[in-house]
């Protein structure tokens, strides 16, 4: 689309610079009907101070260039829309793109359906689901949109990384529960021996 901009500016100056174009004058270097030469024509328009600008007049105002918003910026502004959904509306949401992305599979709904089965917290949460989504992305980007691809790498390491923190909380999580209970069978044993002492003891007349 710039490139298309620019194309369209570019063809507008040439334009100009056709219009400012002057006939040829004649060889005797008369313009017809007697005119003065054309040397003197030039530099008589040369010498002509130009036009002063009224400094009352307001400053013209800037030209605005307007650049059609890209798969990425519409990914990111409807990534901070369902990030706020409550997780009834974020489910209904889900089953939303799901159809949209079954109807027409293109790398924006593939993005789209990615983001929100990878929501953390979320009761629609499938990192599983997600990472299956972004491979194809992932394992051939010559023809893909760079910026969603770029987001896709960015999304997968994140999940790769979540994954990794899981498993080590659940191995943490493991071992405070072994701990807990060889604490637990300790305690047992040093009750059950006191007992034991206290039965063995002599009773006192």
């Amino acid at each position: 689309m710039r490139t298309l901009q620019w194309m369209v500016a570019g063809a507008a100056l040439l334009l100009g610079a056709c219009a400012d174009l002057r006939l040829p004058l004649p060889p005797t270097g008369e313009t017809p009907g007697g005119a003065e030469p054309a040397p003197k024509v030039e530099a008589a328009r040369r010498a002509e101070p130009p036009p002063k600008r009224d400094p009352s007049a307001p400053e013209p105002a800037p030209e605005v260039v307007r650049r059609e918003p890209s798969d990425l910026d519409a990914l990111l502004t409807y990534f901070d829309q369902v990030r706020k959904l409550q997780p009834a509306e974020l489910s209904k949401e889900q089953e939303t793109v799901r159809q949209a992305f079954a109807k027409d599979k293109s790398d924006l709904n593939r993005m789209r359906l990615a983001l929100i089965q990878a929501m953390p917290g979320s009761a629609v949460r499938n990192d599983p689901g997600a990472q299956a989504l972004l491979e194809p992305l992932l394992r051939d980007g010559s023809h893909r949109d760079s910026g969603l691809r770029s987001l896709a790498v960015l999304l997968n390491g994140y999940l790769i990384e979540q994954k990794r923190y899981e498993e080590r909380l659940r191995d943490d999580q493991k071992q405070i529960e072994d701990l807990q209970a060889k604490i637990e069978a300790l305690t047992s044993i040093e009750k059950s021996l006191m007992e034991r002492g206290q039965k063995g003891s002599p009773q006192k007349k």
